[in-house]
């Protein structure tokens, strides 16, 4: 060890040193994420030897509650992980932090990393298996894409008290969460959104989806949205205001389970529908509401152009 009195190094075993005549006391520290606390880590030390924990950083939510101001205090998030794999979620601050997830119960606090309020992007999910969001202010974050990607062990999320209302992008947010089978996200604000392409991509487990009350005037692309959502057999987006839509490519491609779609009152001028319904072989019903004659032509057209044989019903 680095005596502090003389500043030399000593055998680990003296209890004084041999200069000072000083009693000698194990020049070590505790790291500071609640799922690791290795108490060996060297004095000097920035990052913990174990868990990769960043000491430049402040604590974890229970060694800082002294600390916290009122706001921050109830803002952490929840992060379950099964197995030791490079889980790592991205901040989306300037610096974008880095944080790595070790197996088990992660609770990662805005005051240890200020860029989380601002959202963040999963790198190496695969073995995420829950998120608890419930005490986490997501008023600041704007972009949501690639939020849960590749979570693929991820079977429900609660997103019911999930504050969207600056939200502008939802790309890729549930891309690849191929165990999730049911989610509830009526409650959601995106009035603001302006991307939710490839949103449910590869949710192949996905049977049921509530968007009842999304409102989507500011859409603009929904290419590849339920790409690969071989489960769902039932899609209803009758609520959906697509007159700023210029993108509905592959949206409902391979979705092979699909019998019944609701479209409702969907305007397709100026829309690109290329393969919006290729591999829709169980598609049986689409559904529209007062249409005019050129989006019933263009239902037609791309499910003719995808070999589906469905019927197209015009209230």
């Amino acid at each position: 060890m680095k005596c502090p009195h003389c500043g030399q190094e000593h055998p680990d075993d003296f209890k004084f040193c041999p200069i000072s005549g000083q009693p000698l006391v194990p020049q070590t520290k505790v790291c500071g994420n609640p799922a690791c606390k290795y108490s060996n880590v060297p004095i000097e030390a920035k990052f913990c030897p174990r868990c990769r924990f960043d000491f430049s950083q402040e604590s974890f939510q229970e060694d800082n509650e002294n600390n916290r101001n009122q706001e921050d205090d109830k803002s952490y998030l929840i992060v379950t992980v099964s197995d030791n794999a490079d889980c790592t979620i991205t901040c989306l601050d300037k610096d974008r932090t880095e944080i790595h997830l070790r197996k088990g119960r992660n609770i990662i606090d805005i005051i240890s990393y200020p860029g989380l309020r601002y959202g963040w992007k999963v790198s190496r999910g695969w073995d995420i298996q829950t998120f608890d969001l419930s005490h986490f202010d997501s008023s600041h974050i704007t972009d949501m894409s690639g939020m849960f990607k590749d979570c693929c062990s991820l079977e429900h999320i609660n997103l019911s008290k999930y504050d969207t209302s600056q939200v502008t992008l939802m790309t890729s947010m549930f891309d690849g969460c191929r165990s999730l089978q049911y989610l509830d996200l009526g409650n959601l604000n995106t009035e603001k959104v302006t991307s939710m392409g490839f949103m449910f991509s590869g949710c192949e487990k996905l049977k049921e989806i509530d968007l009842s009350n999304l409102c989507t005037s500011s859409l603009e692309t929904m290419a590849h949205m339920f790409d690969g959502c071989r489960s769902l057999q039932y899609l209803d987006l009758s609520c959906f205001d697509t007159s700023q839509v210029y993108n509905m490519n592959f949206m409902f491609r391979k979705c092979s389970s699909l019998k019944r779609l609701y479209l409702g009152h969907i305007d397709t001028e100026d829309i690109y529908l290329n393969g919006i319904f290729d591999g829709c072989y169980s598609l049986k019903e689409v559904i529209l509401q007062d249409c005019e004659e050129e989006t019933i032509y263009d239902i037609s057209k791309a499910l003719k152009k995808s070999y589906v044989n469905a019927k197209i019903i015009t209230d």
